[in-house]
């Protein structure tokens, strides 16, 4: 969407890119959350004005109000009128659409000049930091196994360590290699092509996958 560059800031590039599908989620989860509200504090505002027993007082219908807005956290998208006897709110449109406008955007930060990364290589380069988090849980898990070290002498524990990310690089390499084969891609539907034309499908057959 933007890159924003600050003299306060030589060397450092902010990349702004907006992800439609969680704006989306965003949009259906602030409606649940706002209908929800506005449910409990109409239960409130009908307990300030009913015959028997009304709720009233400043402070008890503030403690009231008070217990729906943290729990549901949309104080800042309410107007609400609290008086002795009274209770009101309406909704803050301003304030909805300030946050609506901010929908699915994120902001990554990098150091890395343009002249190296364009934007759209330094996003895909932090997107693919789940493999380095994936690389993590892949030494500890059953995969590599990653126990502890009991070497007593620093070279040992090197090597000890250089081994077990040997091994990670091997398999980090076949998966690249296959990874249309196992869907490590993003293009699907090119890669069921490059399936087919490759001859791949008898073999997925014969792995147990599905070819959808």
């Amino acid at each position: 969407m933007a890159v924003i560059t600050s003299p306060d800031y030589p060397g450092e590039r902010l990349i702004a890119c907006r992800n439609a599908t969680l704006a989306d989620e965003r949009r259906r989860k602030r409606e649940v959350l706002l209908a929800a509200t506005e449910t409990d504090l109409s239960q409130i505002r009908d307990a300030t004005r009913r015959k028997h027993a009304p709720l009233h007082g400043e402070a008890a219908i503030g403690l009231a109000v008070g217990a729906v807005i943290n729990e549901h956290k949309m104080a800042k998208h309410f107007d609400l009128t609290i008086t002795a006897s009274r209770f009101d709110f309406r909704r803050s449109e301003a304030s909805i659409a300030r946050e609506a406008a901010l929908d699915g955007i994120y902001v990554i930060r990098t150091g890395v000049s343009a002249d190296v990364m364009i934007e759209t290589e330094a996003v895909s380069a932090y997107k693919d930091l789940s493999r380095v988090e994936r690389a993590f849980r892949t030494l500890k898990s059953v995969d590599l196994a990653f126990c502890p070290v009991h070497h007593g002498l620093s070279p040992w524990v090197r090597a000890h360590v250089f081994l077990y990310m040997m091994a990670y690089y091997v398999e980090w390499h076949l998966r690249d290699a296959q990874k249309a084969l196992l869907f490590q891609d993003q293009d699907r539907p090119g890669a069921e092509a490059e399936h087919c034309a490759a001859g791949l499908s008898d073999q997925g057959d014969q792995l147990g996958i599905g070819w959808q």
